[in-house]
């Protein structure tokens, strides 16, 4: 019988699974124990506030604007290489008379798929139908765009064509170009991320000054406090690690399903991963993406969904779960085009809402946030991408 070889960052995956599925069981025994399963459903009131939609709209366009306003004084100073021009294309020439407008089923164009070719759409392979005879942008790739323009978790703000981001390049295996076209674009890539740091601290102190002035009780009252730190950093890292289970499985099954459903589909790793495993990589690259991934957007993300849109939805629709439900998708979401996690990180989204309107505690899933990103991030800076 073959002998399987595991690698270390395989069998450090099977035993945090393993771990977690004995958490999975201890936990609810453990409450059901204590007495405490019965009120494991019993919500709190929501802290009295004065929040209102348009302090959510507020923080979304100065998100926009922020981050436009920085992109636009690191390019002007030179910090910030600027946009490569888009390749132009030839124009389509209009098929003969007696040609037919369809080729056969099984020669029309693949679905919508990034592989770095240029096809007349800005570098994006377009999909079966009308639509990519008349060579359009089909409803899929605008709506990536349109993610990517509001990633709150990590994505670029301002929407570009997949073939001029540096990161799907180098997911795309793309050749080198002439030389030093690699540099500016490894410059702009990291322009970029500091860029998106810099907004989210600022987004941070926003969202702050708001808080004090609408929640009773100021930043307590809103969740942020210390005087229980290492109990909410317990729970958080517990309810992490007895999540995990789920979190491997939903994103397996996604993955199947997706590969399924469309046969060309191809999953991307997320942009902070390829990040710090390109090629010629420093320091400043790993610890910039810790700082961004690990601890700023674990903190702007919570202070947004859970804190500011969760206590919104729940004051105006009046339920509980529907508000946690809804902040939790929105969530996964807004990780797309990381399609395989979107139904894994909607399920973590509702956990976190869980944990914040049951405890009151921004701060557990603040660290619960940032353990789940911080795992990753260990995992490859240890390991690489490879394993």
């Amino acid at each position: 019988m073959p002998q399987t070889e595991w690698t270390i960052a395989e069998a450090v995956e099977i035993g945090q699974i393993a771990l977690g599925m004995v958490l999975l069981v201890m936990v609810p025994v453990y409450f059901a124990i204590t007495g405490r399963l019965r009120r494991a459903f019993a919500f709190p009131p929501p802290v009295p506030n004065g929040l209102s939609g348009g302090h959510l709209l507020l923080m979304l366009a100065a998100f926009i604007a922020i981050n436009a306003l920085l992109a636009t004084v690191f390019t002007a100073v030179g910090i910030l290489p600027p946009e490569p021009p888009a390749a132009t294309q030839p124009a389509p020439q209009p098929a003969p008379p007696d040609e037919a407008p369809w080729p056969e089923p099984d020669a029309r164009p693949k679905r919508y798929v990034d592989n770095g070719e240029q096809d007349g759409t800005g570098g994006r392979a377009v999909a079966c139908g009308p639509v990519a005879a008349r060579g359009q942008t089909p409803p899929a790739a605008m709506l990536t765009d349109a993610m990517q323009a509001l990633h709150l978790g990590g994505g670029f703000l301002r929407p570009r064509s997949w073939d001029q981001t540096p990161v799907m390049a180098a997911m795309a295996d793309a050749a080198p170009g002439p030389d030093g076209q690699d540099d500016e674009a490894a410059r702009r890539e990291l322009g970029e991320l500091v860029i998106l740091a810099l907004t989210e601290i600022i987004l941070i102190g926003i969202g702050l000054m708001l808080v004090r002035s609408t929640f009773a009780g100021g930043l307590k009252g809103f969740g942020l406090r210390t005087d229980r730190l290492g109990r909410d950093a317990f729970w958080g890292v517990t309810s992490y690690l007895a999540f995990w289970p789920i979190c491997v499985a939903l994103a397996a099954l996604t993955q199947i399903m997706l590969e399924l459903l469309v046969p060309d589909w191809e999953p991307l790793t997320h942009q902070v991963v390829v990040f710090m495993t390109e090629p010629g990589k420093t320091a400043l690259h790993t610890i910039l993406a810790w700082m961004l991934a690990g601890v700023i957007a674990p903190i702007f993300e919570e202070i947004f969904f859970r804190g500011l849109l969760l206590t919104w939805a729940r004051q105006a629709s009046g339920s509980t779960w529907l508000a946690i439900v809804f902040t939790g998708v929105a969530f996964g979401l807004i990780h797309a085009p990381y399609y395989q996690t979107v139904v894994a990180l909607a399920a973590l989204g509702i956990l976190l809402g869980y944990l914040y309107v049951r405890t009151g505690s921004l701060t557990l899933v603040i660290l619960l946030h940032a353990t789940f990103n911080m795992r990753t991030l260990l995992v490859v800076t240890l390991f690489g991408d490879a394993q």
